[in-house]
């Protein structure tokens, strides 16, 4: 992942076009977490996989089109501006949000017998 980070700061560097506005957060996310993903600790390893497709289902949900290599080489190009633990803390507390809602509407179905 790291020669990926160098090619995608160097791409930045060279002008890439930046993803639009929504998703650009969700690139980060999925930036990070393909660097988590190079962890020698297996929970961060599946933590990674996991954050990756989520992020990447949001990326893609969002703009089914998208040329995901250009959009993560442009945005990995922003990341020097942004705290990386802050950040981190982002993507975690959203994919927990979302997963107490899957939790939910799962509990709350087989409460109904679905």
């Amino acid at each position: 992942m790291g020669v990926f980070l160098i090619a995608a700061a160097a791409a930045a560097a060279a002008g890439a076009k930046p993803a639009p506005a929504p998703v650009s957060h969700d690139l980060q996310c999925l930036v990070l977490a393909g660097t988590m993903a190079n962890s020698d600790d297996e929970k961060t390893k599946v933590g990674a996989m996991m954050a990756s497709m989520f992020f990447a289902g949001k990326v893609f949900g969002a703009t089914p089109s998208i040329d995901l290599k250009t959009a993560l080489e442009a945005e990995a190009g922003h990341l020097a501006k942004v705290d990386p633990q802050a950040l981190a803390k982002e993507c975690g507390g959203e994919m927990q949000t979302r997963g107490a809602q899957i939790e939910a509407a799962g509990s709350a179905l087989g409460a109904e017998g679905k």
